[in-house]
């Protein structure tokens, strides 16, 4: 735990109550965002403490920088003339669509940029109640192991 939690991590609001904490666990899907914000106000409601909140599969933070972004704009805007400049060094033919791709590329990452402010939003709206806000990186698949889940735990505690 960071330190400046780890004091609070354990702790009871009720006064004399036995040390028990909540961690409540979401993803950032709309209707579970709901129900996160919903089970965050309850659990307050009752004084009970929430130790932690746990936003699993979230988008990677570097969608919400500006120079990325205007990357994207240009990847979007210029595909034309960038096509042509890549072309040779890519060792791509005349006859291959790299225009499309890369305006594709630019639009998909904006596409995400917009879907990474909405979970930046939420969580920032969610974080209020505990006294820990982690995030959880969307992975590529499942972990289906107790070592995964252990290399998952290091990451969300260092």
């Amino acid at each position: 735990l960071r330190s400046e939690h780890a004091a609070t991590w354990g702790r009871n609001s009720r006064p004399g109550g036995p040390q028990t904490t909540f961690l409540v666990v979401s993803t950032q899907e709309v209707a579970q965002d709901r129900e996160a914000e919903f089970f965050l106000d309850l659990l307050a409601g009752r004084r009970y403490h929430v130790g932690a909140l746990v936003l699993n599969r979230v988008l990677p933070e570097f969608l919400l920088d500006r120079s990325a972004t205007a990357v994207a704009r240009r990847l979007t805007h210029d595909a034309a003339d960038l096509s042509e400049v890549f072309r040779s060094p890519l060792g791509v033919g005349d006859d291959e669509p790299l225009e499309s791709v890369l305006g594709q590329v630019g639009q998909s990452y904006l596409d995400y940029q917009v879907v990474a402010r909405r979970e930046a939003e939420q969580r920032a709206e969610l974080s209020s109640t505990p006294d820990l806000c982690l995030t959880v990186p969307a992975l590529e698949g499942d972990i289906p192991s107790l070592g995964g889940l252990l290399d998952l735990g290091g990451r969300l505690w260092t």
